[in-house]
């Protein structure tokens, strides 16, 4: 049994000064035995040593219970389990995890139960389900609680992770991440013994195709799933709450956060706690009615009717806001799918006016005042509202100089590509952004040369797949970045100031971002990552918006899926890098990007991400066209014309989580 109340800080002390007293009467006497001394102290630094590792394994053993039991709740699974050896002995395991990092546990000796020393005792740490179902730490068997009396959590994002030391003879725990310590029992008796004999909270690791079993000490057995084709090809992507205003109806879909191709090949359902809601095929629906929260899991499970992804969030019921004693400016930045208007008009109106059924398909609005929208433009659709949005525009644009461009009305298009290069009147075309169905609608394309293109004409190709001219009747000229300021004190830089004076009455309280659908064009080619994609342009943007106006909230929206069902091919043909799927995984990247951003200290006061992807249906909300079945049946069937831009209703649903989200801000 190892050595540890020999091993504390109190002991060394004394036997250091007995080693120095006694080696001075040895010296003095003529008669120092030199080796027995340096046996001496060799002995102590290994005991030292000794209990350092063992309270250091002991911590992990507490690290690793709390990922192990968090496993299920996080969708996570294990891939491989290695077993760990010591002179040919298994001391433990290393756990491989789909999600996760590898972790160690370890036995007791030879896989037994660890054991009492003399005049001592371990700590037993544990894991046990409560009548709620939640896992709870437990110490020696008894519950263990927090310094206002409430049980610890131990799986979870609000789980807790209990720490062990000893000091002065005795077992510490801490509970609060060692800002406070609480001292337990005495520790060990005087025997050092090797590794093998040391103690864990693992009393044996077991596992069968389809789990791994984990036994602790108090005879609590955690069962995590093993990885499987499933499991890999599936995971739940959705944020940990979802904000509702009473009374309002939200639905979730399952498309929307299912990180799989066809999410209909699995069995998807939701239980809420407490029950309310309802679970359909494709949704789970909810109305709450008071304000508070529910916790909804939702389970995927497969044909065999084995759980293979699982996730809990939270649905935050918050109160409808009141109207603001001052005036709240809100600026909406974003591309093409803002640029119509109709997602601000709807914003605005769900906000400020009164109109409306009372329904789902028209919700009346709040009639708040002191709330205005601003920004330099208005909506292409809608001219009512104030914003700032430009077709094909990225964060790359928005966080640097913007780059001039063209946008063509265009008609007769056959083929059509992101990337395809044209010329017109020595002024080189490079397309960036395409809104094309039926082989009509508008491209953008940034250009080189400054000489004038005539109002109509022929594009001709210089490089690409596409068509060879492409017929335009006319087209705009768009500026550069307008929060850009060459001039700006100190170098050239972003300058909202500047902006707010030109466009907002001098003010922005609120700046929603509703951008991300064209930094996808170079994240699914590999030309950047959405780490990249953060880094280099969407915190530059947020700090820099933060340093002129401190006060203020950024808002960042996520992304809708693109369309499941014709549309990428509507609009960008066949290419290799507008499948579906692979859209879906950047869209899903930039979501967990933001939230994680959020999650900074830098940015947690005033960033927040308003989760627009759950609650939208893609299936439904893009444009649709009827195409012949076959080629020799005139029979027809609907498939979806546009890949990424919504029809009216799909912009009012991406105004309804909007709305949903500033009235939890603003709670």
């Amino acid at each position: 049994m190892l050595n540890l109340s020999r091993a504390n800080c109190n002991m060394i002390k004394r036997i250091v000064s007995f080693i120095v007293l006694s080696a001075g009467i040895l010296a003095f006497s003529g008669c120092l035995d030199t080796e027995q001394l340096q046996n001496d102290i060799s002995d102590l630094q290994r005991r030292v040593k000794a209990l350092e590792e063992f309270v250091a394994r002991m911590n992990n053993d507490i690290e690793a219970i709390r990922i192990l039991a968090s496993a299920d709740q996080n969708g996570d699974y294990i891939t491989a389990v290695t077993p760990i050896t010591v002179g040919g002995d298994t001391i433990g395991y290393t756990i491989a995890f789909v999600k996760g990092d590898p972790i160690s546990v370890y036995n007791g000796k030879n896989g037994a139960d660890g054991h009492d020393g003399e005049a001592g005792h371990t700590p037993i740490i544990g894991v046990t389900a409560d009548a709620d179902g939640i896992l709870y730490w437990t110490l020696d068997n008894d519950w263990l609680f927090d310094a206002s009396g409430q049980k610890i959590k131990a799986a979870g994002t609000d789980g807790i992770t209990p720490k062990l030391k000893i000091e002065g003879d005795y077992w510490y725990i801490s509970t609060d991440m060692g800002m406070s310590w609480t001292r337990l029992g005495k520790a060990r008796g005087e025997r050092c013994l090797p590794e093998s004999d040391w103690d864990s909270f693992f009393k044996s690791v077991n596992q069968d195709d389809d789990h791994v079993y984990f036994v602790l000490a108090d005879g609590t057995v955690i069962t995590v799933s093993k990885s499987s084709v499933e499991a890999d090809a599936i995971s739940i992507e959705i944020p940990d709450e979802i904000p509702v205003v009473q009374g309002n109806t939200i639905r979730i879909y399952w498309r929307s956060i299912l990180k799989c191709f066809n999410p209909y090949i699995f069995n998807v359902y939701a239980v809420a706690n407490p029950n309310i809601g309802k679970s359909y095929p494709r949704y789970y629906e909810v109305t709450p009615n008071s304000v508070g929260t529910t916790d909804v899991t939702v389970y995927v499970k497969s044909v065999a009717g084995r759980v293979i992804a699982k996730k809990t969030f939270m649905v935050r019921c918050v109160p409808a806001m009141q109207s603001p004693t001052t005036n709240i400016s809100i600026l909406t930045v974003g591309a093409s799918a803002i640029e119509t208007g109709y997602v601000v008009g709807e914003l605005n109106r769900r906000l400020t006016a009164n109109d409306g059924e009372g329904t789902p398909q028209s919700p009346q609005g709040l009639g708040l005042n002191n709330i205005n929208f601003v920004g330099r433009k208005k909506g292409n659709a809608v001219h009512t509202v104030n914003q700032e949005a430009t077709g094909g525009w990225s964060w790359k644009q928005y966080s640097g100089i913007g780059s001039p461009a063209y946008r063509f009305y265009v008609n007769g298009v056959n083929r059509i590509n992101l990337g395809d290069t044209y010329t017109q009147n020595g002024v080189r075309l490079s397309i960036t952004e395409i809104n094309v169905t039926d082989g009509s609608g508008n491209i953008r394309c940034t250009y080189e040369g400054g000489n004038s293109i005539p109002d109509s004409g022929l594009l001709s190709i210089t490089s690409g797949a596409g068509d060879s001219t492409i017929q335009y009747s006319s087209f705009l000229s768009e500026s550069y970045n307008p929060f850009w300021n060459p001039d700006k004190a100190g170098g050239a830089g972003l300058d909202f100031i500047r902006y707010a004076n030109r466009y907002c009455n001098g003010s922005i309280d609120v700046l929603l971002s509703h951008c991300g659908v064209n930094d996808i064009a170079y994240t699914v080619k590999g030309e950047e990552t959405v780490d990249d994609m953060f880094s280099e342009y969407v915190k530059p943007f947020v700090r820099a918006f933060h340093a002129d106006f401190p006060k203020a909230k950024f808002i960042f929206s996520t992304i809708p899926l693109c369309s499941p069902n014709g549309g990428m091919g509507a609009n960008y043909g066949a290419s290799e890098f507008f499948e579906y799927f692979a859209i879906v995984k950047e869209i899903f990247k930039i979501a967990d990007a933001a939230r994680k951003m959020a999650a900074e200290p830098e940015f947690s006061g005033f960033f927040s991400v308003a989760e627009v992807t759950p609650s939208f249906d893609s299936e439904n909300l893009y444009p649709i066209a009827n195409r012949d079945v076959s080629l020799r049946l005139s029979t027809q069937e609907t498939l979806q014309s546009n890949g990424f831009h919504p029809t009216k209703e799909g912009s009012y649903t991406v105004a309804d989580a909007l709305f949903h989200h500033i009235n939890w801000q603003f709670e």
